[in-house]
């Protein structure tokens, strides 16, 4: 009851909120706007002097190629709360650092591994540490081949490894579309590890897409494989100022995954487990334009609890810097 009773609080405190973004600011707000103006153009500029000295390592002209600025860095600050679990905070940045000398085919990358879309459900968390530089060998209309040779830190050792990505756009009909894509990791420290996912969607209107998604995941060093997901969505932007997406998923996940600590748990320890849940999640832009509020509300229910219903939330700030962002939602 007391996490019924939170979540209700908490989606009124948040309508509020959400209400309030289009009053008139008042003087002193208008003050804190300008100087959060101020504090976002310092760094952006910051991360475009870092992102053209790197660049200009490459080639000889010093500045003069970085006019054209794809170097783009995101923040987000996640709170989560799982009931018979607790709270949990996070934060995780992503920087894609251009550097068009060499056109545009070589990139810095920091935390591009997928997490699991930062799943509030799941502990995997292999893209939240790592760097990389990115060779773009090929890229068109239909197809995509790109290699990472970078560095990630677990368990507090440094571990390089070489990620080869490949991704494939079809159609299949008049309506649907397709999408094959691989992620082949190599770690030193830890091996292989190999990421498939494949994708069937379908827009129905100018306003709402349908996905379907299924994933596989190898891991050499955990002690079940392989890892599953299948997820239905359907997204829905709404009057171009908020998107939405309506979700189903199931997965089944090494014991190393699980979110649940061992006293949390209502079954005998096992090697994997399955869980089902059914989430909305909301997406906005507010008070700035390169500023993103996220609202998760979800039910779900995990094997590790003998499959009793478990609610959560999560509520998500995003801060993009070199750019505005976007309104869609990730996948």
């Amino acid at each position: 009851m007391q996490t019924k009773k939170f979540l209700t609080v908490l989606l009124v405190f948040c309508a509020v909120g959400m209400a309030g973004v289009n009053n008139a600011a008042s003087p002193s707000e208008k003050s804190a706007g300008e100087e959060i103006d101020r504090t976002h153009d310092t760094t952006t500029s910051a991360i475009q002097t870092l992102a053209s000295r790197i660049d200009s390592f490459f080639v000889d002209d010093d500045h003069a190629t970085f006019l054209d600025n794809k170097t783009r860095v995101r923040v987000r600050l996640n709170f989560d709360h799982i009931e018979n679990h607790g709270f949990e905070y996070s934060t995780k940045a992503k920087l894609n650092l251009v550097l068009p000398g060499l056109k545009k085919r070589l990139s810095l990358v920091f935390n591009d591994g997928d997490s699991m879309d930062g799943d509030a459900n799941s502990r995997t968390s292999d893209g939240d540490n790592d760097i990389a530089f990115r060779w773009l060998a090929k890229q068109s209309e239909n197809t995509s081949y790109k290699v990472d040779l970078g560095l990630r830190v677990k368990n507090d050792k440094f571990d390089p490894f070489l990620r080869v990505n490949t991704s494939w756009y079809y159609s299949l009909g008049e309506e649907w579309q397709g999408r094959s894509s691989n992620r082949l990791y190599y770690y030193s420290n830890t091996g292989w590890r190999d990421d498939f996912r494949q994708y069937f969607e379908r827009p129905l209107n100018d306003d709402m897409l349908f996905r379907l998604r299924t994933r596989v995941q190898f891991f050499e060093e955990k002690y079940s494989n392989p890892r599953m997901e299948q997820k239905l969505s359907l997204y829905q932007t709404i009057r171009q100022s908020a998107a939405i997406a309506y979700e189903v998923l199931w997965r089944q996940e090494s014991v190393e995954d699980s979110l649940f600590r061992p006293r949390e748990l209502r079954i005998p320890a096992q090697a994997s487990y399955q869980q089902v849940q059914i989430r909305i999640r909301y997406r906005r832009s507010f008070w700035k334009p390169w500023m993103f509020f996220e609202l998760w509300p979800l039910v779900g229910w995990a094997e590790e609890r003998d499959w009793e219903s478990t609610l959560g939330v999560r509520i998500r700030l995003e801060f993009n810097y070199g750019g505005l962002g976007k309104l869609a939602l990730d996948e």
